[in-house]
């Protein structure tokens, strides 16, 4: 890695690990550490409150030092732990162990025993999240990973257009679709990943709508009560008799309200 990459990573490994410091100098035993520029839940606040409780609840019955949203295993077929929104209940412990493995590259004898040679792999970045990821490879933090079932997540929206990087995240039935992938790129195998084995799920029998009611809410609905820009564009156009009837009654039914967010989930 360039030395320029070297000095990001190491920016963002120190704000990552800013969380454990502060909890463990304050003797907290339970804390999170969120990616919060980096991570959109697309539900409502008392909704992702219910999935959080009931993670904190499993990992407090499991004793685990993190429990983590799929943020990245999943993508990488169960290969790579990464930093969302993690549920942290052993903030000095994990210090503690991240510096007496200082030397954790060179460490041949868990590398061979845990099979994690990904450590030499140059093709993945390392970073914190390769650094934790060998540490629970290698037992030495007891760490899982959790997703909502049905729910939707956008991570690092900053590149959410790089066909690579589509972290626009759908987990449901097993399964995480990715529909700027499926739809924008067409790309209908890359764009549904099997969710990777062990990972937990958290199911609050949400249904579309959750999603559907928070984005509108979120943003503003198109509705014959609330006009916003495209539906007063389509009233001038009724007026200036550049549509005809059937047009305009299609798009200002509330029953078609939701169609300049929907990304065809029914596809899914």
């Amino acid at each position: 890695m360039n030395d320029r990459g070297c000095k990001k990573w190491r920016i963002i490994a120190h704000s990552m690990l800013t969380p454990f410091l502060h909890a463990a100098k304050n003797n907290f035993n339970r804390s999170y550490n969120i990616d919060a520029d980096d991570i959109r839940i697309l539900l409502a606040p008392d909704l992702i409150s219910k999935a959080l409780e009931k993670a904190e609840e499993y990992a407090d019955k499991k004793d685990l030092d993190c429990f983590n949203l799929d943020m990245f295993l999943s993508r990488s077929f169960g290969v790579i732990w990464s930093f969302g929104v993690v549920y942290v209940r052993t903030p000095a412990k994990c210090l503690e162990v991240l510096k007496n493995n200082a030397n954790w590259k060179k460490n041949t004898d868990l590398i061979t025993k845990y099979k994690t040679v990904y450590v030499f792999d140059d093709n993945i970045i390392e970073n914190i999240d390769l650094v934790f990821t060998f540490l629970i490879d290698t037992e030495q933090l007891k760490a899982e990973t959790f997703y909502i079932e049905n729910s939707r997540a956008v991570h690092m929206p900053d590149i959410l257009l790089e066909y690579w990087w589509a972290f626009f995240l759908h987990w449901k039935d097993n399964n995480v679709f990715m529909p700027l992938l499926r739809e924008f790129y067409n790309d209908d195998l890359w764009g549904t990943v099997p969710i990777a084995k062990g990972l937990v799920k958290i199911d609050l029998n949400l249904t579309d709508e959750d999603f559907w009611y928070h984005m509108n809410v979120t943003h503003g609905s198109m509705s014959t009560g609330d006009y916003k820009l495209w539906g007063r564009c389509l009233e001038h156009a009724k007026y200036q008799g550049r549509v005809d009837k059937d047009t305009y009654d299609k798009y200002m039914s509330p029953k078609n309200e939701r169609q300049i967010f929907q990304l065809r989930s029914e596809d899914m």
